[in-house]
């Protein structure tokens, strides 16, 4: 019973007996599949990266604790190996998550080209900077539980009751006025440029002067606006739901493009 649960933490039975060749093969094997998982995370080779490194875990597992060498082929092998499938693979997800944890990767559908972010990208943000320096700057990307858009019996739009994780811009800041100009946007007396700061399709047809509360941000988000929406009309009380999001609504703060790896890089702090 002791050799399962020092088998668990991955080559620690390899080095107390001293058999450093299999440690350092396994080990090394482990090791290397668990860095090629974090460089590669968001994408299909990340998550393959991901299951031979619980694979080679319990490869090592199996042999440094000798649990295959003792036991004949059937039942009992077959509901030992699922124990330790999932022993294995419960303790490595729960480690992940607790080393990553003020780290969060999402996919955008928002393009904004001062940053090089294009639809489609995976954005690597954390969860410490989503307050950080407060108010945040105008042009960060955050990544806000923003409100879904549903259909309205009386032809317009409400909002659901659900929300959803999605990166968004930061136009406004508290006590800021925001309006919408000849498809841009201005901030009290400045107009900002559509490069750093473009103007999504659904609130292009918008014309309104927020003025935003305090503890909340005017977040500029691409909303799926298809066709079926254009048909329907924006109510005043839902557009200002949908653009004013609470700080407290906020969940992490981008810093870097990570995938695809031709453009990953940080973020840089626009004007």
């Amino acid at each position: 019973m002791v050799d399962f649960f020092l088998g668990l933490v991955p080559g620690l039975l390899y080095l107390m007996r001293r058999r450093y060749q299999a440690l350092l093969i396994g080990g090394g094997l482990f090791l290397l599949l668990l860095l090629s998982t974090i460089f590669f995370y968001g994408s299909w080779l990340g998550n393959l990266c991901a299951g031979l490194a619980v694979a080679a875990h319990v490869i090592m597992f199996l042999h440094s604790t000798g649990l295959t060498r003792s036991m004949r082929f059937g039942p009992r092998v077959v509901i030992s190996l699922l124990v330790v499938v999932l022993a294995v693979s419960t303790l490595d997800r729960r480690v992940a998550r607790i080393m990553s944890q003020d780290f969060v990767g999402a996919y955008t559908t928002m393009p904004i080209p001062a940053h090089n972010i294009q639809n489609g990208d995976f954005l690597l943000a954390r969860r410490s900077l989503r307050d950080r320096p407060n108010p945040l700057p105008r042009g960060a990307v955050v990544l806000a539980r923003l409100p879904t858009l549903i259909g309205a019996e009386n032809g317009g739009t409400q909002l659901g009751a659900f929300t959803v994780p999605a990166f968004g811009q930061v136009v406004g800041r508290p006590g800021e006025t925001v309006s919408i100009e000849g498809e841009q946007f201005r901030v009290g007396d400045q107009l900002l440029d559509t490069v750093a700061y473009p103007l999504t399709d659904w609130l292009a047809s918008q014309e309104m002067s927020i003025t935003v509360p305090d503890d909340t941000y005017y977040v500029n988000t691409r909303y799926q606006y298809n066709r079926y929406w254009r048909e329907r009309t924006i109510d005043d009380d839902v557009l200002l739901r949908m653009v004013l999001v609470p700080s407290h609504a906020l969940e992490a703060r981008a810093i870097m493009r990570w995938q695809p790896l031709r453009r990953r890089g940080f973020l840089r702090t626009l004007p």
